[in-house]
């Protein structure tokens, strides 16, 4: 019985159960096509956006859900909804979305995003979901806007003197022409999607939906690094769209999880579920809060291992505001089981209820291992007392998986010092962020009492906490030599407003004035050791969140598959972007990385890739370099050696000069682009367009007419032209493109293969004052770009097809339960009903027709196939064009070309079931 809520319920409201009841158990996701005509190619449902940079693979939509509902029949069900590690094809989770409560007006109005989905794309064709990875947007559409953060030089994208004032969203949010290119690009993957609770469809849907009018941006984000790969970040800005104050604003995320794999039923019934408050050490030395919601399997013999949780990182609040905590604060937990009504611990069903679960200041117990059930948990924060029309709320999640409570609390930790980041001199001042004092606090912000008298020096906590300060530091607040005149208006003070919070990442609990500990932040000059968990040291007073030590991104890579080969090819992009921390080049090497015999378990695709234990290192090209080695002699004195870094192979032997530029059909054009790139007009690596608005080309790009109908060649003659630095005119030099090639060769026709080409950098530290490389850093994991090929027989020319060596034929043949089962047979999916697949090899270098035949002359299956670019094979899965799996037997196949010149060719091949 939940007494504290049903007291609640008494005394404030009491709300029949209506239509929402029935909102509530209608599940909505076979309906998601249905849309207003406005909001037409809107709503992602397909299940194509899925956070898999790193190990946790979550599918996101724009219509409230977070997973994919994996056991339901929809367009998105076979997508990741909570996968770890990603590939596996072990869920983690069923469905999770947002849910805000308040009130309007004194009316009591929620929103969720599940189990109603009542957060939906506004109906502007835009409103649908951005990637970016790498620092590149690549879809809905892929361009070259880089989204740039401090401490990267180039943060502010735009030159106009503000940062990271876009939203990833396809507007022009700033209003200065441009789109999405000043945007703060955040992890190695990236998602936006912007929703609101007030559309007409979701209206539609849930007729006693009343909204509280506000607008919700989504941001997603995610890394391969190996410390952040387990957890994927939630970041959401909810606005007041509305014309009424919304009072009391609770915030929380409800989480239905069904731990188990894919491939079993039933795995939601024996899932506990609990909440764990406290600190965890980091690796860094400092002790992180982690406050997170977790379930888990019943412990036994079919159980995953795998522990997962929604954390709660941050949310706004105000250190000046009494009534308000100056840390993050879960202000309820609570478990709900499916067999149990409201009452009696089941989910919620209205408003009603929904908003007295945020609100009402409460905690369940943990799960017993009596109590497995299918659970679901919501955590909540609050409140957020007045959202004027216009103003917005932040709060922060992470869902996080681990190996056990113990992996699952330590990948919390790294999750909170991801966002916790680091402090940066921005403002180049001596007095900021001295003495961990960090935040500026002016009389005028807090105006005056009646008499007079500053609000400031009045305060219990003037302008800071007292409580956690040793005693003999509580006199050094007002020093003279920490304030200034700020325009000589306003009496200004640097201060330590979160001195408790340092208190607490230091000593590993919350700190009071019964129990505190020396802090060890408030020195000149501190070590990295010393100042961890420290904020505002040594001149460093502007906190940017989410800052992770990452290597130089992955490069651009394309596959081209042959005859038992692939061939790898890439850019050097990596080799081009410096290292945001210490802004110069660090890269050191190429890694190129094979995955092989995938088998796709239930919920994974080739799009998502296999798991991160499956790749292997094929080969490493790295510079030709020395690095300085540091270390101490007996004698206390310091040897600098040095010696030779990695195998140092040098990049010669893999480049690669696409053909084109030497192809004679293009003599001429080497010349032409060579003056266009010089003229300093463009300056992007990538062709810019060449035909204006009406489709005409440019008067500037009148000399590309001969090649106009070569796009692809036209770029890569402009990205392989360079261009140097004009000091006279200011026109910055443009690198010319290198491009490089590896074949993995020796492998089985037919079979799928991934490949990832990734780089490492090396360490750089400052030895007397001059940046010095000192050995190894950091590696990308492959799981971060990634492309698959099979390899296959090539396609013949007319005077080759069908000659007796060179006949279509069909492998494996005959195709019997076991032959099939060696081929690389997968696990069915609902695009792949079977899994199983034989295909037809020589097939001519034309767009052609493969028809397959019983020996009674009746057409089973009719493939189109385009061996035009070189490729010569083509795979059926054994369904009849009924959808029907074919039974054993003899099947006839012809192979007809649409070019002149190929003889139809015939054959035969036996199935065996």
């Amino acid at each position: 019985m939940r007494w504290p809520v049903l007291l609640y319920a008494v005394s404030h409201l009491i709300v029949l159960l209506s239509a929402a009841t029935l909102a509530y158990a209608f599940d909505d996701s076979i309906i998601e096509e249905y849309a207003s005509p406005a909001a037409d190619g809107i709503h992602v449902i397909d299940g194509s956006y899925v956070m898999n940079a790193g190990d946790l693979h979550i599918n996101i939509t724009n219509f409230g859900l977070i997973g994919s509902q994996y056991s339901l029949v929809s367009t998105y069900a076979d997508a990741p909804s909570g996968q770890w590690p990603g590939g596996t094809g072990d869920e983690y989770l069923w469905a999770a979305g947002l849910w805000v409560g308040g009130t309007v007006a004194g009316d009591i109005r929620v929103s969720t995003g599940h189990p109603e989905r009542e957060f939906r794309p506004a109906g502007d064709v835009a409103d649908t979901i951005y990637e970016a990875r790498d620092r590149e947007v690549i879809r809905p559409a892929a361009g070259s806007i880089c989204g740039r953060r401090h401490p990267d030089l180039r943060a502010d994208d735009d030159q106009d003197g503000v940062e990271d004032e876009e939203t990833l969203d396809g507007h022009d949010n700033d209003g200065d022409g441009l789109v999405d290119e000043d945007f703060g690009q955040v992890g190695a993957q990236m998602m936006s999607c912007t929703v609101t609770d007030n559309s007409l469809l979701a209206q539609e849907l849930y007729p006693d939906h009343r909204p509280l009018n506000i607008k919700v941006v989504q941001n997603t984000y995610s890394w391969s690094e190996v410390k952040a790969r387990d957890f994927v970040i939630f970041h959401y800005i909810i606005t007041n769209i509305g014309n009424e104050t919304i009072e009391d604003m609770y915030i929380g995320m409800y989480a239905d999880c069904d731990i188990g794999p894919r491939s079993s039923s039933g795995v939601g019934r024996n899932d506990e579920a609990g909440f764990w408050d406290g600190y965890i050490l980091g690796e860094d030395t400092a002790y992180q809060p982690v406050k997170v919601g977790f379930m888990h399997d019943e412990p036994g013999p079919d159980a995953l291992p795998g522990w997962f949780g929604v954390a709660l990182l941050d949310h706004d609040h105000s250190p000046f505001d009494d009534e308000l905590p100056d840390k993050i604060q879960v202000h309820s937990y609570n478990r709900f089981a499916s067999s149990q009504g409201y009452y009696q611990g089941g989910d919620p069903t209205n408003d009603s209820e929904r908003y007295i679960l945020m609100s009402t200041e409460h905690r369940d117990r943990d799960s017993a291992n009596y109590q497995v059930n299918d659970h679901r948990f919501l955590i909540s924060s609050g409140p957020f007392k007045s959202v004027e029309p216009g103003e917005s709320v932040e709060i922060v999640y992470a869902m996080v998986a681990g190996l056990g409570r113990e992996g699952l609390l330590q990948n919390c930790c790294r999750a909170m010092r991801t966002h916790f980041g680091e402090f940066f001199n921005r403002d180049h001042e001596f007095w900021s962020g001295m003495m961990s004092r960090e935040s500026k606090v002016c009389l005028r912000d807090f105006g005056v009492y009646p008499n007079g008298e500053s609000r400031l020096m009045y305060m219990n906590r003037w302008g800071m906490d007292l409580s956690c300060i040793p005693e003999p530091h509580m006199f050094r607040i007002m020093q003279s030599d920490l304030k200034y005149d700020h325009d000589r208006k306003d009496f200004c003070i640097w201060v330590n407003l979160d001195n408790c919070e340092e208190c607490s990442r230091k000593a590993g609990f919350d700190c009071t004035p019964m129990k505190r500990s020396r802090l060890g932040c408030g020195g000149w000059s501190l070590t990295p050791e010393q100042a961890a968990g420290c904020t505002g040291v040594n001149g460093n007073e502007t906190q940017v969140h989410w800052l992770l030590d990452m290597p130089p991104p992955p490069p651009n890579q394309r596959l081209w598959a042959s005859d038992n080969a692939v061939h790898i090819f890439w850019n050097d992009r990596s080799e081009r972007i410096a290292d945001s921390h210490n802004h110069v080049k660090d890269f050191e090497s190429y890694r190129i990385w094979r995955s092989d015999y995938w088998d796709r378990p239930a919920g994974t695709s080739v799009e998502n890739g296999p798991t991160a234990e499956s790749w292997s290192l094929l080969a490493e090209f790295d510079l030709d370099n020395e690095f300085v080695n540091v270390r101490e002699l007996p004698s206390g004195d310091i040897a600098y050696d040095t010696l030779p870094l990695g195998a140092n192979t040098g990049l010669d032997t893999i480049r690669y000069e696409p053909r084109v530029l030497s192809d004679p059909q293009f003599e001429g054009l080497g010349k032409v682009m060579d003056a266009l790139v010089k003229n300093g007009r463009y300056r992007t690596e990538h062709l810019p367009v060449i035909f204006d608005s009406n489709g005409n080309l440019k008067p500037e790009m009148i000399s590309l007419e001969p090649w106009i109908q070569y796009p692809a060649e036209l770029d890569t003659f402009y990205m392989c032209t360079e261009r140097e630095y004009d000091p006279l005119t200011g026109i910055a030099a443009k690198p010319a493109i290198n491009f490089y090639e590896y074949v993995d060769d020796d492998l089985l026709n037919g079979f799928l293969y991934f490949y990832s080409v990734t780089a490492t950098d090396h360490e750089i530290r400052s030895i007397n004052g001059k940046l010095t490389n000192i050995g190894p850093g950091l590696t990308g994991q492959p799981a971060s770009a990634f492309s698959a090929a099979i390899p296959g027989s090539s396609a013949l020319p007319a005077e080759e097809f069908g000659t007796d060596r060179n006949k279509v034929y069909v492998y494996p043949n005959p195709a019997t339960s076991e032959s099939l089962a060696e081929f690389q047979e997968m696990q069915p999916n609902s695009e792949d009903p079977t899994g199983l697949r034989v295909r037809f090899a020589n097939l001519p270098l034309s767009p052609c027709t493969i028809k397959i035949f019983t020996l009674d002359g009746d057409l089973v299956k009719e493939l189109e196939h385009d061996g035009s670019g070189g490729y010569g094979e083509c795979s059926w899965n054994l369904l009849t064009k009924n959808g029907q799996q074919v039974v054993s037997g003899i099947y006839l196949f012809s192979v007809t070309a649409d070019e002149p010149g190929f003889d139809r060719q015939i054959g035969k091949f036996v199935v065996v079931r």
